[in-house]
Parts: structure tokens; C-alpha cells; sequence
């Protein structure tokens, strides 16, 4: 009865239930749902008025997950409903809204993925969000912001002291890096120009690393080398696909970056 009256927004049947002496809260299974708990389920539809009516009437913690190890919060973001994150936000003290699904991935980590300026910047002014949170590459949201080329999102979250764009993932690549190869160097250094002599450096380091290796390995399709090694760097696996598709000279397939790694060994 009280997942049905969830599901319907039924809220006077939930206010029943609840100051009912006879329901024990505590057996109702929140895991409960075809592949997904019911309280996602009410995320993902932005069943606002329902979930916030439980966040201040019931004694759930909403430490729920679903398949993917995705948290109700996660849910709630992947919803991409402002007015939904919100909510969660201003309950924070009730919820995680830190952890992280199967992948290493927290929630802010897939707002700053997809560019969502707005929601990010509704998160930042939480104070239990944890802006530094790594996933299983060590790689935070604000690495992931440089990695897929959003600026708008980039500039925002240079401007907060906790953001260290300096910082480097499980391969040793930095935002820095990311910057030069997203053409973003103009996005840093109108928010830190203390950063001029070291986005220089990376320009200089990564133009003297692609040609040396273009040399070394003897290729004729130099910039079919190039690409694959960038798409692969910033998981554009759509782009990779379509160069694997075409016939490669093996000195492409078999070349190694200066971890010792071929760009297929990422994949």
C-alpha cells in the first residue's frame, strides 16, 4: 500500500500510513522495483511533491541504489530536473549526495560530463558536496569539465579555491594538458593568469610529444596517429570506432605514448 501510494502521489494516503501505529516503516523494502527501487523510479518521473513529502514525514535514510550502483541523488541528476535537485540539496543532511556508482562516478561527476552549468552551480552551494571527489581513474568532475571541452563550466569552476587545476589523473595527464589539447588555454588564464608560464609549457611539451612520436614510429598517416591517440585520451570512443573501421598501417596500431602504452590498450 505505501509503495502504490508513492508511485500514484497519493499524499493522503501517505499521511495515513505514516502516523499509523500499525505499519512498522522499518520492514517496507526501499530496494523494492523491476531493476530499479521505487524511489528512483519517483526521481527519474521528478515526482517532486511526493519525495519531498517523505523526506520530511518518514524515518528513511534513502541510502538506496539501483543496478548500476547509482544512488537516488544520481538518479535525481540524471533526471537533469532543476527544481528536483534542488530539493535534495536543501535535504542534504538526510542524503549522500556524494556517492559514487560501480564506475567511480558520483553525481557531480555526470553534471560536469554532460556541461550542466546550472545544476553544477546548485551543487557547489552545498556544503556537503565534495567538489574533489575522484573516480576509479582519478579523475574528478573538473578534470571531466576540461575533458569533454566545456568552457562555460570550466570558467565557473575555476573561479572556487577548493578546484585544483593542476591535479592528474591515473595516466598523469592534468586539466592543463586538457586545455591545450581542447583549445581552452584563454578559458584558464582569464581566471588564473598565474597560470601563463605553465599552460606555455604544455603547449611546448605536447606540440615536441606528438612530433617526436610521429618521427619515431615512422608513420605515413601522421594525423590519423594523432587522433587516435586524442580520442582515446578523451574517451571520444565514437570517434576511435570510426578510425578502427579504416584500414591502419601497424605502425599506428602498435605505437606507444610516453607511458608505454598503445592507444588500443586504453579501450
Amino acid at each position: 500500500a505505501f509503495t502504490l501510494a508513492c508511485k500514484e502521489g497519493n499524499l493522503e494516503t501517505l499521511r495515513i500510513l505514516l502516523s499509523s501505529k500499525n505499519v512498522d516503516l522499518k520492514k517496507i523494502n526501499l530496494q523494492r522495483g523491476q531493476g530499479k527501487p521505487f524511489l528512483h523510479q519517483l526521481a527519474e518521473r521528478g515526482c517532486i511533491e511526493t519525495l519531498s513529502f517523505l523526506m520530511k514525514n518518514s524515518v528513511f535514510t534513502f541510502d538506496t541504489f539501483n543496478l548500476e550502483g547509482e544512488s537516488l541523488f544520481f538518479s535525481a541528476c540524471k533526471s537533469e530536473d532543476r527544481d528536483l535537485i534542488e530539493l535534495f540539496v536543501e535535504n542534504h543532511t538526510k542524503i549522500n549526495l556524494n556517492q559514487n556508482n560501480l564506475k567511480g562516478e558520483s553525481p557531480l561527476h555526470y553534471l560536469c560530463k554532460k556541461g550542466l552549468k546550472d545544476l553544477v552551480e546548485i551543487l557547489f552551494s552545498c556544503p556537503s558536496i565534495n567538489k574533489k571527489t575522484l573516480d576509479k581513474r582519478r579523475q574528478s568532475p573538473f578534470f571531466l569539465a576540461c575533458q569533454y571541452g566545456h568552457k562555460d563550466l570550466v570558467e565557473l569552476m575555476l573561479k572556487d579555491p577548493d578546484i585544483d587545476s593542476e591535479e592528474r589523473n591515473i595516466q598523469g595527464v592534468s586539466p592543463l594538458k586538457l586545455a591545450v589539447w581542447n583549445h581552452m588555454e584563454e578559458c584558464f588564464i582569464k581566471i588564473k593568469p598565474e597560470l601563463q608560464n605553465k599552460m606555455n609549457n604544455e603547449k611546448k611539451q605536447s606540440k615536441q610529444f606528438f612530433s617526436a612520436r610521429e618521427e619515431l614510429c615512422w608513420l605515413v598517416k601522421k594525423n590519423t596517429y594523432l587522433k587516435i591517440f586524442q580520442d582515446v585520451y578523451l574517451e571520444k570512443f565514437d570517434e576511435v570506432e570510426k578510425l578502427l573501421n579504416e584500414p591502419l598501417d601497424k605502425e599506428i596500431i602498435n605505437a606507444i605514448d610516453t607511458f608505454g602504452n598503445s592507444a588500443l590498450s586504453y579501450l
